[in-house]
C-alpha cells in the first residue's frame, strides 16, 4: 500500500506471475485467451454487472497478459479502492469462463495475429525471438489461427487452475485511499486463496 499524491484516485493492481512462460509448444497464447475470458465475468458477477460496477467506481477493469506476468488492474475514485480490491480478488479467484464468449474472443485473437503478421516490425520481432530462444515459450511469438481456434474451455480452466494462486500474486494499491479499509478488504478477499505452484521463474 503506497499512499501518494493529492488527487482522490487510487490504482489497484494485482500482478500474478503467470503468462506465456507457462505455455507448452501446443499452448501458444493460451494464457492470453485465459486472461481475455477472465474479464468476461465471475461466478458472482456477469460481464455486464462487472462493467456496471466498475463504471460506478469511476474506472474500467483491464486484464493484461504478458510473457512472465498477468495483471488485473484499474484506476478508481479513492473512496472506492477497498471495493475494487474485493472485485479484483473475485476476478482472479472466481472467473466464470462463459463458453458463449469463447468464439468471439478467439476470433479477436486471430485478427490480432493476422494484423501483426502483416507488419514488418512484428515479423522481425518474431524471427528475432525464434533465433534467440528457439523452442522455448519466449521463442513462440505467435500462434497459428488453427491453434487459437482449437483451444477449449477445459484447457482454459486447467491453465487457470494450474497457474493462478497466492504464491504467485502481489497486490499493489497506490494513490489516495483509506489504508486501513483497503488492507482489511485485501485480507478478507484473498483469505483462503490456495498458494498453488511457485512461479516458473
Amino acid at each position: 500500500l503506497v499512499p501518494f499524491g493529492t488527487v482522490p484516485k487510487a490504482t489497484v493492481r494485482l500482478v500474478v506471475r503467470t503468462g506465456n512462460i507457462d505455455e507448452s509448444a501446443a499452448q501458444t497464447w493460451l494464457a492470453d485467451l485465459t486472461g481475455d475470458l477472465m474479464a468476461e465475468g465471475t461466478t458472482t458477477r456477469t460481464a455486464q454487472q462487472l462493467a456496471e460496477e466498475m463504471a460506478g467506481m469511476g474506472g474500467g477493469l483491464g486484464v493484461a497478459t504478458g510473457t512472465d506476468a498477468t495483471t488485473i488492474a484499474a484506476d478508481v475514485l479513492g473512496e472506492r479502492a477497498a471495493d475494487l480490491v474485493r472485485l479484483v480478488a473475485d476476478v482472479a479467484r472466481n472467473p466464470r469462463f462463459p463458453e458463449s464468449e469463447l468464439p468471439r474472443l478467439k476470433a479477436n485473437r486471430v485478427r490480432q495475429v493476422a494484423v501483426a503478421r502483416s507488419q514488418a516490425g512484428a515479423q522481425a520481432a518474431e524471427r528475432f525471438a525464434q533465433t534467440l530462444y528457439g523452442d522455448h515459450p519466449y521463442g513462440r511469438y505467435f500462434p497459428s489461427p488453427e491453434q487459437l481456434q482449437g483451444y477449449t474451455l477445459d484447457q482454459i480452466r486447467a491453465f487457470h487452475a494450474a497457474h493462478w494462486g497466492a504464491a504467485r500474486a502481489h497486490l499493489y494499491v497506490v494513490g489516495v485511499f483509506d489504508a486501513r479499509a483497503v488492507e482489511q478488504a485485501a485480507r478478507d478477499a484473498f483469505a483462503g486463496w490456495a498458494p498453488g505452484r511457485p512461479p516458473t521463474r
